[in-house]
């Protein structure tokens, strides 16, 4: 859980460019979050991951199915000891 001193790290995944700044316009406008990166594919998302250790990861559940949030989450085991993935 974040305390009230950090500033959540979050990566958003989502292949539309409109969304990804709407949910970054959102996200940041709140003071407790700092979007760190955005990818539009699962290559970029990988390096993203890797480049800025995100505390949270915004993927669109239907470009991005359950099976590679999946494969995300296995990947992304060197670079984070704390992914949980949740889908809503």
């Amino acid at each position: 859980m974040l305390n009230s001193t950090k500033i959540a790290q979050i990566l958003i995944i989502d292949q539309q460019p409109v969304t990804r700044v709407g949910l970054r316009a959102l996200l940041e406008n709140n003071g407790d979050f700092h979007v760190c990166g955005e990818a539009s594919d699962m290559v970029g998302a990988l390096q993203q991951l890797k480049a800025t250790h995100p505390d949270v990861v915004v993927i669109d559940p239907l470009y991005y199915p359950a099976a590679i949030a999946a494969h995300l989450e296995n990947r992304s085991e060197e670079h984070t000891s704390e992914l949980q993935s949740r889908q809503y």
